[in-house]
């Protein structure tokens, strides 16, 4: 996707061990590896047939060319797909979600100009408000 601030999460069949990675779409077709490296894998299993998955990046970070920001209390569209083998086109296994960034309750992030100040995840959690079909 023309663009994207993209975040890959991939398992090798080998080892059996999970990786994430950040990249972009400059163009179309096969997304390139950020040299600015913002994505941590917090956590990802396979369970009967799903794989569930979780990164972590800042809201904000210094990669102005390639990251998106991530804002606060605003729909933000988060599209995912999936495929087997190494890094290549995922066909029709592909889907979307609106999500908001939204405080841990008891907890209110620090505001700046509409956007969240922050620049980790801490105390702040997604919710997702609907799907896209």
């Amino acid at each position: 996707m023309l663009g994207a601030d993209i975040a890959v999460v991939q398992l090798d069949p080998a080892s059996q061990t999970w990786s994430a990675a950040d990249y972009f779409a400059a163009r179309y077709g096969r997304p390139a590896l950020d040299e600015q490296q913002d994505v941590q894998l917090v956590a990802a299993d396979r369970v009967a047939n799903r794989t569930r998955v979780a990164v972590r990046r800042p809201l904000h970070s210094c990669d102005t060319e390639y990251d998106q920001q991530v804002l606060y209390d605003t729909a933000q569209v988060l599209i995912h797909a999936y495929g087997k083998g190494p890094l290549n086109y995922h066909g029709p296994n592909r889907g979307q979600l609106v999500l908001k960034l939204r405080p841990l309750e008891g907890q209110q992030p620090q505001q700046g100009g509409g956007k969240a100040s922050r620049t980790s995840t801490e105390g702040l959690q997604v919710g997702c408000d609907r799907v896209v079909p």
